[in-house]
């Protein structure tokens, strides 16, 4: 296989990546990914190699989470988080109570219950599957297809989310 500058620009796209991103990352600069791009320049078959090397590189779950989780508490009544599910455009929350994740809040469990006065305790499901922020998004596939969401850690903190939908950006 003969591996063009089209196929490297190409990739570079599919990647979602940016020219700056990609110089940042291989330690080139800009405006020589553009000149090797544009083809303007003939790159060395290191810079080749090492723009395919980064390229290649498969996501991790710290690359797509969403870092700003939006919780609620055990005491909530699910009418406020209802509410503020509704609010910020979202189809579950995390519950934590003292810093410590307790379980999860779902539309759906919301939805089915006709007590708005009840509290996020009463009808939470378990706490979904937590991962480290390294691991690589082929790993929690899988969880994504049983789980609404996934949590992300680093260092054994919650740090960020993934939803289906995040997912399906990265596709």
């Amino acid at each position: 296989m003969n591996i063009t500058i089209s196929y490297l620009k190409e990739l570079r796209k599919r990647k979602g990546m940016t020219q700056r991103e990609l110089a940042k990352k291989t330690g080139y600069s800009q405006a020589h990914i553009a000149k090797i791009e544009g083809g303007k320049t003939d790159p060395r078959l290191s810079t080749i190699n090492k723009i395919l090397s980064v390229l290649a590189q498969e996501k991790k779950c710290g690359d797509i989470m969403v870092r700003n989780i939006i919780c609620a508490g055990p005491s909530e009544t699910i009418d406020k988080v209802g509410k503020d599910m509704w609010k910020k455009g979202i189809s579950q929350m995390p519950v934590f109570e003292k810093n410590r994740l307790i379980g999860m809040i779902t539309e759906r469990a919301i939805i089915s219950e006709n007590n708005k006065k009840k509290k996020v305790c009463e009808i939470m499901s378990p706490p979904p599957p937590v991962f480290d922020k390294s691991t690589p998004i082929s790993n929690v596939k899988e969880f994504l297809m049983n789980n609404q969401a996934i949590l992300v850690s680093d260092r054994g903190k919650i740090v960020g989310i993934i939803t289906r939908s995040d997912l399906l950006r990265t596709v």
